[in-house]
């Protein structure tokens, strides 16, 4: 059960950044473009399966292995995307996927900062109680 858990919380996180760069793609890049059917059923299901790779950075790999791993699983995870939906590969939507990838890093490492902030506050507080 605790599996389970794990799994659907990684897959809706998955779906949470992909629904997000999908709509501001949208939105921003191709603003002529509205939203399909097979488009968000497509960006649900492999922004999901890419949040379960996520899973990969919680073995012992290496974290450079298991980083070329997501990243190369995600690019496969969009380019199947991109022919479900009838999207056109290009060097944009290729430049795309990079910049998105690295800002969504970006975020998870904020997140993460922000996290290990709040608990260490959180010590520093329950240290100063004991005092």
């Amino acid at each position: 059960m605790k599996l389970l858990k794990k799994c659907i919380s990684y897959f809706l996180t998955g779906v949470g950044f992909g629904s997000t760069s999908y709509l501001a793609i949208l939105t921003f890049v191709y603003p002529k473009v509205a939203p399909t059917p097979i488009g968000f059923i497509s960006v649900f299901i492999m922004s999901g399966l890419i949040g379960l790779l996520s899973m990969i950075f919680e073995t012992d790999l290496p974290f450079l292995i298991a980083l070329i791993i997501h990243l190369a699983g995600s690019f496969i995870f969009f380019i199947l995307m991109m022919i479900i939906s009838n999207f056109a590969l290009s060097p944009v939507t290729i430049g795309l996927f990079f910049l998105i990838y690295l800002i969504v890093w970006a975020v998870v490492i904020l997140m993460q900062v922000n996290t290990v902030h709040k608990i260490n506050e959180r010590i520093k507080k329950r240290n100063s109680n004991k005092s």
